[in-house]
């Protein structure tokens, strides 16, 4: 079983590329100065195309009452008779809490907020050897409904880990999947909104405790 978690890196690293080094789409200007970004790279740095003013009132986001639309960057419709339309956010609303036309806007979004959560902790080693962490919340603690809730229910363990950080027993460690109850703490969170493998919901620093009841996945 491969130790470092190469399908997580090359994630979190699809993920900054596209969040860093998008050009600044039509009707867009930095305005949020310096943003959180995922803790292993290099503390915070200054992302173009980001929206965090008073356009952000554009842009419907159901979350619980300790989280908060910080940033919204880069949103377009994915598919439109004239391909890919980029979003003006200061003249036209976008909604998170229902799809339109079956699709939700694509783009990245600053999660701001921090939270202590009970849930579920997951190991996967795919037939190609890539290895997975995820977690996955009770219940719905970050988005109360619609397609947000589903967005967010499984958050993103990007950092390389090993079977000794989780408490993993030794008659798991060669298993192509497990489970276990566990506990998350973390601060905000990235979410990456698109069809591509670098989307999902990533917070931004995160630490897991408690892992047990370790069992193999059904």
């Amino acid at each position: 079983m491969k130790i470092f978690c190469r399908a997580n890196i090359v994630l979190a690293q699809s993920f900054l590329i596209i969040l860093l080094t998008r050009a600044v789409a039509a009707g867009y200007d930095p305005t949020c100065g310096n943003l959180p970004v995922l803790q292993e790279h290099s503390g915070d740095q200054k992302i173009e195309g980001c929206i965090c003013d008073a356009r952000l009132r554009n842009v419907s986001a159901p979350l619980r009452a300790n989280f908060r639309l910080k940033a919204a960057c880069h949103l377009q419709w994915p598919f439109t008779q004239d391909g890919v339309k980029p979003i003006n956010i200061g003249r036209e609303r976008v909604s998170y809490a229902h799809y339109t036309q079956g699709n939700l806007p694509d783009g990245s979004l600053l999660i701001k907020g921090s939270a202590t959560l009970r849930g579920e902790l997951e190991y996967m080693n795919d037939p190609e050897g890539d290895t997975w962490w995820r977690f996955m919340p009770d219940g719905k603690p970050i988005a109360p409904r619609g397609p947000l809730a589903q967005e967010l229910s499984v958050l993103q363990l990007w950092r390389i880990h090993t079977p000794q950080d989780f408490r993993v027993p030794k008659s798991l460690r060669k298993a192509d999947c497990w489970r276990a109850r566990a506990t998350i703490s973390f601060t905000h969170i990235w979410l990456e909104i698109n069809d591509g493998p670098g989307a999902g919901a990533y917070p931004t620093d995160y630490r897991i405790a408690d892992p047990t009841g370790h069992k193999p996945c059904l």
